[in-house]
């Protein structure tokens, strides 16, 4: 405890040091001529209230929705590519992400799962990890919070959040815009939308996108000429999705207004994009596996073919397979008095989802995965907030209820070798896990803000949560009637082979914060706050993959609590010619939840865990139309006592952690060109080297990448009209994204890999 306290004090000193270097240099800069492109001001809503970035005690990384524009972004997975210390983790070959800040992460892919970072869209909390990974489309701005958010925004935000914020309808205005863009692999978009009043205190704002890609990867194994899987052998990559938004305003006085909104999305995708990579594990003289190494080729005899090539062999293999579903809709009411306001936000979701994939990912009929299921969310959050010369609050009261339904499991496709096992190899078999996950969680939560001298200030707040949780479980053979389809409604063929299981429990957590804040002239902002933040227990849903089932006390897991110490400087020139802003801070984790894949299942386990970390973050106007932001992330984690085999135990780094990341952009901007604005730029992105299997082992090593990325866009017209261009991957990296360690069952690990070298071009209308 007192080195941790030691380094704490050198952290803090550190950053005082670096704001008298940054004070000293302010006073330089101060002579300097104003250049024609000031830094923009970014208003947030990270403490439930608009205010300015650079007001904000807390980390953030903050885009608009025209910047994503900008650069071809498209959807949320790829705001980890532009974000130092935050990645993604996952699986299903990357169709299925879930954020990772700071080293807080969850793998597990089990859909009933809530990950430790939560993800809102329009101030809606996203229960289902699927539904992280989104078209984005009609975007004011997104924002991403790192470190523990949960008194304010509550749901499991234990390492971060990452805000969706839309854009919402205007009274008495009529407005729109539409977008499509073409890219490289038959990429298409089309984005639109169009705001207009239904009569003196109504506005509708109606807004979607479609967008589609061919193949990427090309399927080298000859289509329908497996005797057993037909059809089988074709390109993956592809993907078409559908989203769309309808709200209605409706203002019935100067302070009652409500907004109802009404949401949809469809996603269609190939089988999962995996690729294989040989492995084989190392075990000692008793047996146990206390390492893996890449081989160049499988038990099954299989070289896996040059990905750099794009090309993969896979007997599973279908270019429209797997489907996800969401539809929702969500009512806000606020209203206004004299010195109070409130919010009302009611909400409800569907998830449903259907995907499969091959295990093995060769072109060896081994076995397949499957999973399917359907979640139900339904929230209402109440939130009242003040106030005055010194004092300003939030306080409210919060409710969810979830139902998670799913069945997963190694599937046996007909002639496969795992049917076989069964007996059954003639007609395959279906092993699944069927498991129904409820979940209701009430809080209370507050926040205040207390002003005690023009330059000090105290926040402190604090969220009381009761969480119930009912669980019921059981196994069975289901018989085959399709290949390609979870045939959990087909007949059961027998119970088993593990043992059912149902449980129900009430835990009671609590979150809180403390933070003191001093701001010494409008220029500079220190902080330094304490959070716990807390994310609710839940239950393994393991399947059957030959391995022993666990034990009734191995299937709930306990909830985790982070405690966390952040201090950090945020600057901006007094002439706008440049901010710079910086944070330290120091993780201590009490039963981490740390999801481990062996064989071809998994579970999670509770460990305690630590990290350090820091995090900067500098923007410069340098003159000619140029600015540069240059950001970096360092985190130094770990995972204590984690047992790695019987008896051997060691600290280990928490999975999907770089080390190091950061990125850089220059941006150019130009008036007057040719009667328009040209806004250009580049973005270089970096990430060190990181594990997707908590063993650690070598061969479950994601190698570090850069990833660079080019634009351009031509303005004209008043902004009325827009032509683009731009490059993402310019230099075409194959770099991995999330990995599976199969070297146990397969001899063979998977990776999916992010998007080649795409070239796309862009035109917009606004009225």
């Amino acid at each position: 405890m007192k080195k941790y306290y030691q380094g704490v004090l050198g952290s803090l000193s550190f950053l005082f040091l670096i704001s008298n270097l940054i004070m000293t240099t302010s006073l330089y800069g101060a002579t300097q001529e104003v250049s024609e492109t000031t830094l923009e001001e970014v208003v947030v809503t990270a403490q439930r209230r608009d205010e300015k970035l650079s007001d904000v005690g807390i980390t953030i990384a903050a885009y608009s929705g025209d910047t994503l524009k900008q650069q071809g972004i498209t959807t949320s997975s790829e705001i980890a590519l532009l974000t130092p210390g935050i990645t993604l983790s996952g699986t299903y070959g990357g169709q299925s992400v879930q954020f990772s800040i700071r080293g807080v992460t969850q793998s597990d892919f089990n859909d009933a799962i809530e990950a430790p970072i939560a993800v809102y869209v329009d101030d809606v909390y996203v229960a289902s990890q699927q539904g992280q990974n989104m078209a984005l489309f009609d975007i004011e701005r997104v924002e991403a919070l790192k470190g523990p958010q949960g008194t304010l925004f509550g749901r499991n935000a234990t390492g971060g959040l990452v805000h969706m914020v839309i854009n919402k309808p205007v009274i008495g205005e009529v407005s729109g815009y539409v977008d499509a863009g073409y890219a490289t692999f038959s990429t298409k978009k089309i984005e639109g939308g169009i705001n207009f009043p239904l009569g003196e205190k109504i506005a509708a704002r109606i807004s979607g996108v479609w967008n589609s890609n061919g193949s990427i990867w090309n399927n080298v194994y000859p289509d329908n000429s497996s005797p057993d899987i037909s059809p089988s052998g074709q390109d993956i990559g592809n993907q078409e999705t559908f989203a769309g938004r309808l709200q209605f305003l409706y203002q019935a006085t100067d302070t009652l207004d409500f907004r109802l909104t009404l949401s949809a999305a469809d996603q269609n995708l190939s089988e999962s994009p995996w690729t294989t990579l040989g492995a084989t594990v190392e075990t000692d003289d008793f047996g146990r596996v206390i390492g893996s190494e890449f081989t160049p080729a499988t038990i099954f005899g299989y070289i896996p073919e040059d990905i750099n090539d794009r090309k993969v062999s896979k007997d599973f293999a279908l270019s429209d397979l797997n489907r996800f579903d969401t539809n929702g809709a969500t009512l806000h009411i606020n209203k206004k008095w004299s010195e109070v306001s409130l919010a009302s936000v009611t909400s409800y979701a569907n998830y449903e989802k259907t995907f499969m994939l091959d295990v093995d990912s060769s072109p060896v009929n081994f076995s397949a995965f499957g999973n399917m299921s359907d979640t139900d969310t339904f929230a209402q959050e109440i939130r009242l907030s003040g106030s005055d010369d010194k004092l300003s609050w939030t306080a409210g009261l919060y409710y969810l209820d979830i139902t998670a339904e799913n069945a997963q499991g190694i599937l046996g496709p007909t002639g496969s070798i795992f049917a076989g096992l069964f007996g059954l190899g003639a007609t395959g078999v279906d092993p699944l896990a069927v498991f129904k996950l409820k979940t209701k969680s009430t809080s209370i939560f507050s926040q205040v803000f207390y002003d005690f001298t023009p330059e000090w200030r105290l926040v402190a707040g604090g969220r009381i949560i009761q969480e119930k949780q009912d669980y019921d479980y059981f196994t069975a053979l289901f018989q085959n009637l399709d290949d390609y389809t979870v045939d959990v409604n087909a007949p059961i063929l027998a119970l088993g082979p593990h043992p059912a299981f149902n449980d129900s429990r009430t835990d009671y957590l609590w979150a809180g914060k403390l933070q003191l804040e001093f701001r010494p002239s409008e220029s500079m902002f220190y902080y330094l706050g304490f959070n716990r933040g807390v994310k609710g227990g839940s239950y393994n849903g393991q399947y059957f993959d030959g391995t022993p089932a666990l034990s009734p006390s191995e299937i709930p897991y306990d909830p985790e609590t982070l405690m966390s110490l952040e201090a950090g400087i945020k600057y901006t020139d007094p002439n706008n010619l440049y901010a710079i802003n910086m944070a330290v801070f120091r993780y201590d984790y009490t039963d981490y939840q740390s999801f481990l894949f062996t064989t071809l299942s998994g579970s999670v386990k509770n460990y305690d865990a630590s990290s350090t970390g820091v995090e900067f973050d500098a923007t410069v106007n340098v003159g000619g139309g140029f600015r540069l932001t240059v950001t970096g992330a360092y985190i130094d984690a770990k995972v204590k006592d984690f047992v790695i085999a019987p008896g051997i135990i060691t600290n280990t780094r928490p999975t999907y952690t770089p080390e190091f990341s950061a990125s850089m952009r220059l941006a150019y901007s130009a008036y007057n060109v040719f009667g328009g604005e040209l806004n250009a730029g580049a973005w270089v992105n970096y990430q060190s080297e990181f594990f997707h299997n908590a063993k650690n082992f070598n061969a479950s090593v994601i190698p570090s990448r850069t990833v660079t990325d080019l634009y351009a866009n031509f303005v004209f017209e008043g902004g009325r009209y827009t032509i683009g261009a731009y490059i993402k991957n310019v230099f075409d990296e194959r770099y991995a994204i999330v990995g599976l360690d199969l070297s146990q069952a397969c001899g063979c690990n998977l990776e999916a890999y992010g998007q080649p070298r795409t070239l796309g071009v862009r035109v917009g209308y606004r009225f």
